[in-house]
């Protein structure tokens, strides 16, 4: 068990890493000083926008390589017309499935003639949502997107369902330029698996990043 120190905007902290055996990540953070840290906008710098055009565009464009399988969401519909999950809709054929999990109620997003399917739930509750998931046959998917909870143990909950990535996938991640969950997963996140870029790194932005499978 090792640690590190890291700076989330002006606040230093210390990043306990545990051994883990999650698919995809090196190692299990967790913020010393804040082991039951929940209130993640307490490390943020408030930005003038939720989600800028040019994280819609950025989304929206990088999205298009990746509609083979299905679309998995965690974080639906926020924003109105400029939310992301409008930029992935965007270009995704009738074929393939799109799910967003959220713990507001979206389902007017709802059209099975498209395959778009949304469900009420806590993304933690992995065996329900996972079993949703089958239900309408979406076995694999080739782009997840999280922005839901940005507490550190929410978001590598959301990170677990990388298992169901397939060989040509990419993970977004919203809120990567200071809420904690995102900031600690994306060192976590093993480089030998995964190629890591962040964009907008030093705007107007709340960060988004991404994670494409190598």
């Amino acid at each position: 068990m090792g640690q590190k120190r890291m700076r989330i905007h002006d606040i230093e902290v210390v990043v306990i890493e545990h051994p883990i055996s999650i698919y995809g990540l090196s190692y299990m953070p967790q913020l010393k000083d804040y082991p039951n840290h929940v209130d993640s906008c307490s490390f943020t710098r408030w930005h003038s926008k939720e989600i800028t055009k040019k994280s819609f565009d950025l989304v929206k464009e990088i999205s298009k390589e990746f509609m083979t399988d299905g679309i998995m969401e965690i974080g639906v519909h926020r924003n109105d017309e400029e939310s992301f999950t409008n930029a992935l809709l965007h270009n995704k054929p009738d074929h393939i499935p799109y799910f967003g999990v959220d713990l507001c109620n979206k389902d007017y997003l709802n059209n099975k003639e498209k395959n778009i399917y949304t469900l009420k739930s806590d993304s933690r509750n992995q065996e329900y949502v996972r079993e949703e998931i089958k239900k309408i046959g979406m076995n694999k998917i080739s782009i997840l997107f999280i922005d839901g909870d940005h507490s550190v143990n929410t978001i590598i909950n959301d990170w677990k369902y990388t298992d169901l990535l397939s060989e040509k996938a990419i993970v977004f991640i919203h809120d990567t330029n200071g809420h904690p969950g995102p900031v600690v997963l994306l060192d976590a996140i093993d480089k030998k698996l995964f190629e890591v870029k962040k964009y907008f790194e030093y705007d107007d932005d709340f960060g988004l990043s991404t994670a494409i499978k190598k």
